[in-house]
């Protein structure tokens, strides 16, 4: 009996003419196990030696792809950082981001392999941020599943007056010292999509680069994780929504209450 891979066939010790030309289709496809990738870039190069180099490469990368798989379990970091350290970082984590998503779309990409100088130096980074080391484990993954996380977040904002019958401002902007809980790396919704498992981008987008956000602080990452209905179950731990300010947000007077570590447990998927 042949046996029978989604989009390939291996009939009679031969690889299908269709990949002969393109290890690549083979090391990507999401379709098949590792080890059915393994077993087919093996018998393509009894086929064609003469592709040796891209096979070896590829081989290559779905060691690191199994190397990943088994790093990337369930992680809580509570590690207080101001973004404005982030912030760097954030331009190279978008672009591979941004690249990873392409070639998921089956656009022009250069991820994964040409980005070297943008891993280097993300590299150089995780070796002293626990953000940047896990945005490096992500955006390395070969397959194309996404990482979802929720995060805490610390800043100071202004918060708008209520508006008179005419539609002005009854009082003036009110600074306010607030903690904010989110999520990111999801298929779908804000923030959500194809290869949007930064961290880094996720939050220094949303909370440096908002002009009314001021002193902001990742005050920890729990992955995977979901903010639905995370006010709800804040507001039944403390006893009421005294503190909530809007929404997700919170008056920073619910860390006296909640610490950051008990808030990543109501954000943690289990």
């Amino acid at each position: 009996m042949p046996l029978e891979i989604p989009h390939y066939e291996w009939r009679e010790g031969r690889v299908h003419p269709s990949i002969l030309n393109d290890a690549g289709l083979v090391a990507y496809n999401d379709d098949l196990t590792i080890e059915e990738r393994r077993r087919l870039l093996q018998k393509l190069f009894e086929e064609r030696p003469d592709l040796e180099g891209s096979i070896a490469g590829y081989m290559e990368m779905l060691a690191m792809m199994e190397d990943a798989a088994r790093h990337m379990g369930r992680v809580r970091r509570i590690y207080p950082v101001p973004l404005g350290e982030l912030a760097p970082m954030q331009k190279i984590t978008s672009k591979i981001q941004d690249e990873k998503r392409n070639f998921i779309a089956g656009k022009a990409s250069k991820w994964p392999n040409r980005l070297r100088d943008e891993f280097a130096k993300l590299e150089e980074w995780a070796a002293d941020s626990p953000y940047a080391a896990l945005d490096l484990e992500y955006l390395r993954d070969i397959s194309h599943r996404n990482r979802s996380f929720g995060y805490v977040v610390t800043y100071d904002t202004f918060i708008a007056p209520e508006r008179d019958a005419s539609g002005r401002p009854v009082g003036i902007p009110e600074l306010c010292s607030a903690v904010k809980l989110g999520d990111g790396g999801q298929e779908t919704g804000y923030g959500g999509g194809k290869a949007s498992g930064s961290i880094i981008s996720r939050v220094v987008r949303s909370y440096w680069n908002d002009p009314n956000m001021y002193g902001g602080v990742l005050r920890g990452v729990v992955v995977p994780g979901d903010d639905r209905n995370i006010s709800k179950k804040i507001a039944k731990r403390v006893g009421g929504r005294g503190l909530q300010i809007r929404g997700d947000v919170w008056d920073i007077r619910l860390l006296d209450h909640l610490a950051a570590d008990d808030l990543l447990t109501l954000l943690e998927v289990v």
